[in-house]
């Protein structure tokens, strides 16, 4: 898994200095480690960052199909705040394509995912405190 995390961070690394092509090829690795360990949350934060290399080389198509992929990964472990984040990227990239009713959807829905997960924060908070 130390494999694994070390081609993600390179990837993110190549990304971040304005080379996302670049950066797919060491996603693509560490997706082929994560996946031989079924690490299944890890699989939807490298799909994530598969999306958000698409996205910062213009390919909103390619992005979509990745924050998808993540998606129905954060849906699966139903995980709040990779939900949030998978949707409203997925949601950004519809904007690129020009999906305008679509992206409102996802948008929508990261923001009801947003809220209540404040909502559930603030409660927790001042339960705990007594």
């Amino acid at each position: 898994q130390l494999l694994g995390l070390s081609y993600k961070l390179h990837g993110y690394m190549l990304v971040h200095l304005g080379q996302p092509q670049r950066a797919v090829a060491s996603f693509e690795r560490a997706l082929e480690l994560h996946q031989s360990h079924d690490d299944r949350e890890d699989i939807g934060r490298i799909y994530n960052v598969m999306g958000e290399a698409a996205r910062v080389s213009g390919d909103y198509a390619a992005a979509v199909e990745w924050y998808k992929q993540a998606l129905a990964i954060g849906r699966e472990l139903r995980n709040p705040e990779r939900l949030i984040m998978y949707t409203s990227n997925l949601g950004g990239a519809l904007v690129g394509l020009g999906k305008y009713a679509q992206a409102i959807k996802y948008l929508h829905q990261a923001l009801g995912l947003t809220n209540a997960l404040s909502w559930y924060a603030i409660r927790d908070f001042f339960f705990a405190s007594g």
